[in-house]
């Protein structure tokens, strides 16, 4: 798997076309540039080359150029690339223990989530990144995770049982999931659409920037808003490139990434409005849940996230107000 992962990097090394320049920065994420990814990316670039008068350029890499998350990190890690937008779920194969902002139904709100990012607890967890061979800048977002299907809407989770659902690879995903009932199915996001569309799968999860941002409602003509998690996007530097850096050029980054992060917030805060009629016109049938049902159905999953996390974190980061 190892050798695999490094082939899959070294693939992605070559689509990166020329080696960066001296002032020019290579900035990849995985989904399009018409995303809130898209928007975090160019806040950042903008701002980075006016901070810098130039001297820093940033060149960005919609879909990875090709890649995949996993890759895009090893390439971070070996220099190849020098700044990455990744979920959560692949990070924490290089840092174990990020993953607890994954948790199912841990978060109340953005706001919450975001106070969670921005506080002492993130900061935790960007200094364990940093600890694993990245940069840890700061955290993103992409909104709240919803559930689709193409068979009927999805009101308790007794309509979730038996239904093969794509889930991110992450093991806490899978057990909320498979604790409804459902067939958790992990799969790299390029391999999601082909199965939605021959039936390999009956399902998917992800937040409406996402679904809309990717068009995943060609496919899936059923959304129901289950709120299960939140996503959370990391902002990942070489140190291959940082260690390079001046103290004022790290400053500059550092004041672009919160740019960045600003832009990213702003623009799911809008896609979640504007997404949810986006949706409606293209005919798909919007069905409002009632979350706490959810909630109480991937408690028997908490057993274990409280061993592996720790119930001492999981209970900070719901106490913080």
């Amino acid at each position: 798997m190892k050798y695999q992962t490094i082939a899959s990097a070294a693939a992605l090394c070559v689509s990166l076309a020329l080696p960066a320049s001296a002032t020019e920065l290579k900035f990849g994420f995985g989904l399009p540039l018409q995303s809130h990814m898209g928007a975090g990316a160019e806040a950042f670039k903008a701002k980075l080359e006016e901070l810098s008068g130039g001297e820093l350029t940033v060149e960005l890499l919609p879909g990875f150029q090709g890649g995949n998350e996993r890759a895009a990190l090893e390439a971070v890690q070996i220099g190849s690339l020098d700044m990455a937008m990744t979920a959560v779920a692949p990070l924490g194969n290089f840092a174990p223990g990020v993953e607890v902002l994954d948790l199912p139904y841990l978060f109340r709100d953005k706001e919450h989530a975001r106070k969670v990012q921005d506080g002492p607890v993130g900061q935790k967890l960007l200094d364990k990144i940093s600890q694993a061979g990245f940069i840890g800048l700061g955290w993103g977002e992409g909104g709240f995770r919803q559930m689709t299907n193409n068979e009927k809407p999805i009101k308790t989770p007794e309509d979730v049982k038996g239904l093969k659902i794509r889930t991110m690879q992450s093991e806490t995903h899978m057990a909320a999931f498979n604790a409804m009932g459902a067939l958790a199915t992990p799969m790299s996001w390029s391999e999601v659409i082909p199965a939605l569309q021959t039936g390999a799968l009956d399902a998917q999860e992800n937040a409406i920037p996402i679904i809309v941002a990717t068009r995943v409602y060609e496919t899936q003509h059923q959304v129901s808003l289950t709120q299960h998690a939140f996503t959370n996007i990391s902002w990942v530097f070489s140190p291959m490139r940082w260690n390079g850096f001046s103290d004022e050029e790290k400053g500059w980054v550092r004041e672009a990434t919160r740019a960045g992060i600003e832009a990213e917030r702003a623009r799911v805060d809008e896609d979640d409005v504007k997404g949810i009629r986006i949706l409606e016109d293209a005919g798909v049938t919007i069905t409002e849940v009632d979350t706490s049902a959810f909630s109480n159905a991937v408690q028997p999953a908490y057993e274990g996230y409280e061993k592996t996390f720790g119930k001492d974190l999981i209970d900070e980061i719901r106490s913080i107000e």
